[in-house]
C-alpha cells in the first residue's frame, strides 16, 4: 500500500480536497446520506490528471452491496488495483498488472471491505498489425 500512495502523488497532497477535487457518492449513485447511522456504504472518486481517477469504495455493512459506478471519460476503463476482500494474490495488483474490469457499470463489494478502481487508458496491444 505504501507504493500504492507513492505511486498516486493525489494520495499524499498537503492540503484537504475540495469540491472540485473529490466527489462522494452512495452506493447506487447520489450524495451519500451522512446522517443517516444506517448508511454504511459509499466511494469517492478523485481525479489524479487527464484521464486518470481513483475510485474508492467502502462497505462497512453486513451484507455485499453492488456500487453503481461513476462514469468513465472516454477511452478509458476501471482496473482493480486493491481488494481488502480478497486473498492473495488477489488483494494487491502491482502497478500495470491490474486487471480489467469487465463490467465497467457496477462493482460487487464483499461485507466489511474496500477497493480501489483506476480509471485508465489501456495498454497499447502488443504485436498489433496497423492495417
Amino acid at each position: 500500500m505504501i507504493a500504492f500512495r507513492c505511486a498516486h502523488e493525489i494520495l499524499s497532497k498537503e492540503e484537504f480536497y475540495t469540491g472540485a477535487g473529490i466527489w462522494w457518492f452512495g452506493a447506487q449513485g447520489g450524495t451519500p446520506n451522512w446522517n443517516s447511522p444506517k448508511e454504511k456504504q459509499f466511494g469517492c472518486l478523485i481525479q489524479e490528471n487527464e484521464p486518470n481517477a481513483l475510485c474508492l469504495l467502502f462497505n462497512a455493512g453486513a451484507v455485499a452491496v453492488d456500487f453503481r459506478l461513476p462514469p468513465l471519460l472516454p477511452g478509458t476503463q476501471w482496473y482493480l488495483s486493491v481488494n481488502t476482500f480478497a486473498e492473495t494474490p488477489h488483494d494487491l495488483f502491482a502497478e500495470g498488472e491490474e486487471p480489467l474490469l469487465l463490467c465497467p457499470q457496477s462493482f460487487l463489494l464483499e461485507s466489511r471491505s474496500s477497493a480501489v478502481l483506476l480509471a485508465r487508458k489501456p495498454p497499447p496491444s502488443v504485436g498489433r498489425d496497423s492495417k
